[in-house]
């Protein structure tokens, strides 16, 4: 289910951040969405979060730290920048002071970084699956990103969003 979509300008790039989750058989699934649209193509940041319900327990591993496991992905989009993009945008990304890897879409034109101990597992043209670090001892089990790029859109949504019922929207702009 979407629990919440706006929009959100962040380095002078418009993104629609989109959240929700889901559960049954003792998993859960939040996520959260970033998607982006230039020239008719989306690019959509997709982070997953696998929990373990801990109501299946006697004694409930200790719950996640959900500010801080989705704050990697604000990061990251933080240092989305299109490639040629015209006119050169007016702004660097703020680092972080990370030593983070660099993922080049070079087809689409837009680069992202990434955290040193994610593992890339899947990097074509229109998408590319990156494995996350999270703290371990808790509920969490798994962190993911997609991303995602699709052609010829007029709008531009994450696919986990768009099979969501959307409960509230709101517009935001951060920096501006």
């Amino acid at each position: 289910m979407l629990s919440t979509s706006e929009t959100v300008v962040i380095n002078g790039i418009s993104f629609l951040k989109e959240t929700g989750g889901d559960g049954a058989a003792g998993q859960i699934h939040q996520w959260v969405a970033y998607s982006t649209l230039r020239d008719h193509t989306c690019v959509t940041f997709d982070m997953i979060l696998h929990i373990t319900n801990p109501g299946n327990y006697l004694t409930p591993p200790p719950a996640f730290n959900e500010t801080a496991e989705i704050a990697v992905l604000t990061n990251m989009v933080s240092t989305f920048t299109w490639l040629g993009a015209t006119p050169t945008p007016t702004f660097t990304p703020t680092p972080f002071g990370y030593d983070w890897p660099t993922y080049v879409n070079s087809k689409y034109g837009f680069q992202i970084q990434y955290p040193q101990s994610a593992a890339l597992t899947i990097q074509n043209d229109n998408a590319a699956h990156l494995t996350l670090p999270f703290a371990n001892g808790t509920n969490l089990k798994e962190k993911i990103l997609d991303i995602l790029i699709r052609e010829d859109l007029q709008t531009c949504r994450s696919l986990i969003a768009s099979s969501s019922m959307l409960v509230t929207s709101e517009t935001v702009t951060i920096n501006n």
